[in-house]
Order: C-alpha cells, then structure tokens, then sequence
C-alpha cells in the first residue's frame, strides 16, 4: 500500500516536471549479494542448528523414557510417574521450541531492521551524489528513464567498513 501510494504521488509529481530524475534498486539482489546478510543468514543457521541439537538430546531423552513406559517389567507405580515426567517434558519441550522460534524471529527483524537501516542510508548518499529526485524498487518502475544504482550500490555496501556488534 505505501509502495503503491508513492507511486501515485511520483506519477503526481512527475506530470508537474518533465526534468524527474529517477533512481531505482533492485532490492532483492541487494539482499542476496550484501556480505552482512549472508553473514546474517550463517548465524542465523547456525543458532538454528544449535536450538535443533538441544531440541534433538531433549527429543531423544523422551523417547527412551517412552521405552521404559513401554516395557512390560516396569511396575505400575512407576509408569505411573514416568508417564507424569514424560507429559511434563513433553510440554516443556514444546514450550522451549516456540521460544526458540521466536526468538530466532525476533533476532533476524532486529538484524535486518539494521541492514536495511545501513542500505536505506547508502541509498541516500549515492541518491545525493548523482542529485536523484527519488529512489525506487525496481519491481515498482514499468517503464521511463531510471538510473540503475543496484550494482554500484552492493559495490559500496561490501566495500565500506562492516558494522560490528554483531
């Protein structure tokens, strides 16, 4: 909807000048080729594997105490509280697999908020330089004369000093 609502008030704007200089990205192969994001997308694989080998020892855990529930020389008492224990940890198992999601989520938006933040700000300087009146997703662009930043601006983006932090 903002998309469509800029496009409106550039097609608005350009009837009034015919001298509209027009930059357009192509956001999604600046997302794909910025180093940060791919680093990004390590991490995040990494912490992913990580939560997955916890959830994995924890999956494997129960499953043994399901055998021992299951095995006819355990007396009633017993599978009693081992069927209690195993509920127990079933659910707590889920609960930490939810949180583990989540917190995956709320790890990669914090990150990509600050990528794009950074790529929202080199747009900015090239869209200075060359004296740009707007700057527009490619995707959003049928037709008229643009400049393509796209390549010049994952050039910069690679090329300038990494943010740290992470």
């Amino acid at each position: 909807m903002r998309q469509l609502l800029l496009g409106a008030v550039f097609l608005v704007s350009a009837g009034m000048s015919s001298a509209m200089n027009l930059g357009t990205v192509d956001m999604a192969k600046v997302l794909f080729y910025f180093d940060e994001v791919k680093i990004l997308r390590i991490e995040i694989s990494n912490r992913e594997s990580r939560y997955q080998a916890d959830l994995n020892q924890e999956q494997t855990e129960l499953d043994e105490l399901g055998k021992k529930i299951n095995d006819p020389k355990t007396d009633e008492t017993a599978r009693q509280e081992m069927e209690k224990d195993y509920s127990r940890r079933m659910f707590s198992v889920q609960r930490k697999f939810e949180e583990y999601k989540q917190k995956l989520e709320e790890q990669k938006d914090t990150e990509l908020e600050k990528i794009r933040q950074t790529v929202y700000k080199e747009i900015d300087k090239i869209a200075k330089l060359k004296k740009l009146d707007f700057v527009m997703d490619t995707k959003q662009v049928y037709f008229g004369k643009t400049v393509d930043l796209t390549d010049e601006l994952i050039e910069k983006l690679n090329n300038r000093k990494p943010a740290t932090g992470r």
